[in-house]
């Protein structure tokens, strides 16, 4: 057991490092596209035509409308996230690009303070849990020299993302187990499997498998329309 452990263990690891170089790139500032509003051309002569004139005096209008959109408490807020997000991003990126330069316990210390944001930015369901997951395994690589200490976070931290997918699909299992429309659609789901595998000709000139999957679908859909509560 202890040997399956350590093979486990040590591949967990091996996919940790695999990882450490494209994370970083692929985590960039341009996930987020909030940019300052744009400021409208000063004219550099009369315009030939009357609707150039028109045109040009719409876009300073909209361009002071965008720029009244970000003057305001909800504007400003939206900024100064933006903002924080992008110099949190930069961190990660310098992070992961030049942690063999750092001192133990500042390689350490880092590592940690940007764990603790991967994670919070996860629970407030800005980052997916796979990013997150790929994120905090390349983190806790970087965040050590010492290898058994890096394979004992790498398992726990992976063993306790399996445990909470085991608990959101149980959950999910048992919100369905109560859901009408679920409940009715496999009430029918058996019946419809075992009439198609019971089809001498199948109709339309498609597969069995293709045919059948259109009923299923037929009769999610049905099955939800008449419990939309569901």
């Amino acid at each position: 057991m202890r040997k399956n452990a350590l093979v486990i263990g040590t591949g967990v690891a091996i996919a940790a490092a695999l990882v450490l170089g494209i994370v970083w790139l692929a985590f960039d500032s341009s996930s987020i596209s909030v940019s300052a509003p744009p400021m409208a051309d000063e004219p550099s002569g009369e315009p030939a035509m009357g609707i150039a004139s028109e045109n040009h005096g719409a876009s300073r209008e909209d361009a002071r409308l965008e720029a009244n959109a970000f003057n305001t408490p909800t504007g400003r807020a939206a900024l100064a996230a933006h903002a924080e997000r992008q110099r949190f991003e930069k961190a990660l990126r310098d992070f992961l690009a030049g942690s063999e330069t750092l001192p133990p316990a500042e390689r350490a210390r880092i590592s940690a303070e940007l764990d603790a944001q991967v994670e919070a930015e996860e629970l407030a369901q800005r980052m997916s849990a796979d990013e997150a997951r790929m994120l905090r395994l390349a983190l806790i690589e970087r965040g050590s020299h010492d290898a058994t200490e890096r394979l004992r976070r790498s398992e726990a931290l992976a063993d306790a993302y399996r445990r909470e997918s085991e608990r959101r699909q149980r959950a999910f299992e048992q919100q369905q187990a109560t859901d009408p429309a679920f409940v009715a659609y496999k009430a029918r789901e058996a019946q419809i499997v075992a009439e198609v595998s019971a089809m001498r000709a199948i109709p339309g000139g498609i597969s069995r498998d293709e045919y059948l999957r259109r009923r299923l679908q037929a009769e999610r859909e049905r099955a939800y329309a008449a419990n939309p509560g569901g």
